[in-house]
């Protein structure tokens, strides 16, 4: 797998593909991403780059950032926010 031409840094290019994977459901919550050395070696890219693109994802809440056990899908729940109530208090 090649990174298509596309504008901006290959890190960036990574982190939509990889967030587009997720948001497609292609990686769902709880679900580990590839390794650093799997996606450096699908993109053609230093592992520096993955790590970029990984902590760009992290960042952003996507998944989660380790080390032992590997990056995670986070579940992501909407944040739903109400009105308060406009009548006066008596």
């Amino acid at each position: 797998m090649t990174i298509e031409p596309e504008t901006g840094p290959k890190y960036r290019q990574i982190a939509s593909r990889l967030r587009a994977r997720i948001t497609r459901g292609d990686l769902s919550p709880g679900q580990t991403v590839p390794t650093e050395k799997e996606l450096s070696e699908n993109y053609k890219v230093s592992r520096n780059t993955v790590r970029l693109a990984l902590s760009a994802l992290t960042n952003e809440g996507l998944i989660t950032g380790g080390r032992g056990r590997g990056r995670v899908v986070r579940r992501v729940e909407p944040l739903i926010y109400t009105r308060p109530d406009p009548s006066p208090h008596t």
